[in-house]
């Protein structure tokens, strides 16, 4: 996310300082929002489960009923922020959605809850213009951090995922046929050696997958 704000302020001329704000209505969970020369407005929503997400599609669609019933399906869904919502009344250009380290992280929901997440926003999201990205790579961890918090995220955990969601998303069943995908998977798993703490990836990955977001973006004409 940072490095799509350094790369698009960049583009839009000589650097002036970023004016960064936590969004209001829900700061707390590090939601931020960047505006660019009052041109470009950039939002980012910690989302473990996609369900503030959902909230936002079904608003839209019109579907506020059908998310109720999906919320009453999933029991385990214990995140702080329960009901905590998007702005719903704000229509995006386009959403970057990345999900499924936390399903995999501390929170272990079986491989059904994610397919039944996955599932319900992509079913939710209308006429959303949406750009899907993999989970990216994660490098093999067994220090103290992991153990405590019963952390067993690894990259063929992850390959697993989203070989389903993007097989799905490419399907008959899928609901919509317009949804690229941005295969974050495959770029970060032969840089795993660049982390520097384990666990992100700075630099080059991050840079490649700003190119690789625009690109798409631009392909697709979303900001038509």
């Amino acid at each position: 996310y940072i490095a799509l704000v350094h790369r698009l302020n960049k583009a839009l001329g000589p650097t002036p300082p970023l004016e960064k704000q936590n969004l209001p209505i829900f700061a707390r969970h590090d939601d931020t929002q960047f505006v660019l020369r009052n041109q470009v407005t950039l939002d980012y929503a910690v989302d473990q489960f996609l369900m503030r997400t959902a909230a936002m599609f079904a608003h839209h669609s019109g579907n506020q009923s059908r998310f109720a019933t999906i919320r009453k399906m999933l029991p385990r869904w214990t995140a702080p922020h329960l009901e905590d919502r998007w702005m719903v009344d704000k229509r995006y250009d386009c959403v970057f959605i990345c999900v499924g380290q936390h399903f995999a992280s501390e929170a272990h929901w079986t491989f059904e809850e994610f397919q039944l997440v996955v599932r319900s926003v992509i079913g939710l999201s209308g006429s959303q213009r949406i750009v899907w990205l993999t989970i990216p790579a994660f490098p093999v961890r067994t220090d103290g951090w992991v153990r405590s918090k019963r952390d067993w995220r690894n990259s063929h955990r992850f390959l697993l995922m989203n070989r389903w969601a993007t097989g799905w998303l490419r399907s008959a069943n899928c609901p919509r046929v317009d949804i690229p995908i941005a295969d974050y998977h495959a770029l970060t798993y032969p840089m795993l050696h660049t982390s520097k703490d384990n666990a992100h990836f700075f630099g080059f990955p991050q840079e490649t997958l700003v190119q690789l977001l625009l690109t798409v973006v631009c392909e697709r004409n979303f900001l038509a």
